[in-house]
């Protein structure tokens, strides 16, 4: 038995309250939707103290003001109104801490958003979060969630690239390009079973922002393009791209106006150019590091992300020191 597993590495998320200054990103896309890290799933169990739900198995830190039971107010956790395999959606505030924070756990019917009419289910189950690897058992392909702490079966799930318009237009993909700390939607099948251990077993898999690109062109000291291949011509990838976005989103609660900033990590290799994919719409900084027979050299450029198109940008690499 094969079990690979790749780098996990999460997106942290940094939230800071503030207006988007227009001149940077004008025409930037709110994006609180698509950069939301969230869970829609029947509830395991919900603890009193500390204040606890758990779904999908996941043990989900619930205290504060942070169910949602009105279209505007808040309050804490309380097991005795909630039911056994009620559905609950959970807003998480990251993926990369200790232990799973809840930002908002909403109850059915508290949001007159509630996906009640997706898909004709009111019981559908998704997650949504960065993208963080991939492992292999047998024949089976799983995706990597939350940490390390979730493992999705993708073997015969529908894969698809959401256009940025929401138009409906979706796009084939291949996971193995897929870039840590891209954002996809999973819908699951709770009744199937996977031969992946301790894995649910998704239907379809949705790459957000697909079709928002950013085309990295990585250049040595010298001013060639880079890249690197062993001596059977193989692609030897020893290219660190990195990059750090910040974009829009809604204030800490939706619905009353204001703007925050949300900044994302992304994360890929390559053996010299790269195109970066699935980026949500606004501003940041990308940056190379290529390491070759000890010598490390590093590069970096601004970079802006439109939607449904390619922003192109050069990285010159300079020696460390």
């Amino acid at each position: 038995m094969k079990h690979a597993l790749s780098a996990v590495v999460g997106v942290v998320v940094a939230v800071v309250l503030a207006g988007f200054p227009a001149a940077q990103c004008a025409w930037a896309d709110d994006e609180s939707d698509e950069v939301e890290i969230k869970i829609r799933a029947p509830l395991d169990d919900c603890i009193p103290s500390p204040p606890t739900i758990v779904v999908l198995g996941l043990m989900i830190d619930a205290g504060g003001d942070v169910v949602q039971v009105g279209e505007d107010a808040t309050g804490p956790l309380d097991c005795t109104q909630l039911a056994p395999n009620e559905v609950v959606k959970v807003e998480l505030a990251s993926d990369t801490t200790v232990s799973l924070k809840a930002a908002k756990i909403e109850l059915r019917g508290s949001d007159e958003d509630d996906e009640a009419g997706d898909g004709g289910d009111e019981n559908v189950v998704k997650v949504q979060a960065p993208f963080e690897g991939l492992t292999t058992v047998g024949a089976s392909t799983g995706i990597i969630l939350l940490g390390g702490r979730l493992t999705i079966d993708v073997t015969h799930a529908v894969l698809e690239g959401e256009d940025d318009e929401s138009d409906g237009d979706e796009q084939p993909i291949d996971l193995t390009t897929l870039m840590n700390g891209t954002f996809v939607e999973v819908t699951l099948d709770l009744m199937l079973t996977s031969d992946i251990p301790g894995a649910f077993v998704a239907t379809t898999l949705e790459v957000k922002n697909f079709t928002n690109h950013v085309d990295v062109e990585v250049l040595g000291p010298d001013g060639e393009v880079v890249d690197d291949r062993d001596a059977a011509g193989n692609p030897v990838n020893d290219v660190r791209v990195e990059l750090t976005e910040t974009v829009k989103v809604h204030g800490a609660r939706r619905g009353r106006g204001g703007r925050s900033k949300r900044v994302l990590h992304f994360h890929t290799r390559s053996n010299g150019s790269v195109v970066l994919s699935g980026l949500p719409t606004g501003h940041g900084k990308v940056r190379a590091t290529r390491v070759v027979g000890g010598s490390t050299m590093t590069g970096e450029g601004r970079v802006v992300v439109g939607p449904n198109g390619t922003r192109h940008r050069r990285v010159v690499l300079h020696h460390a020191g």
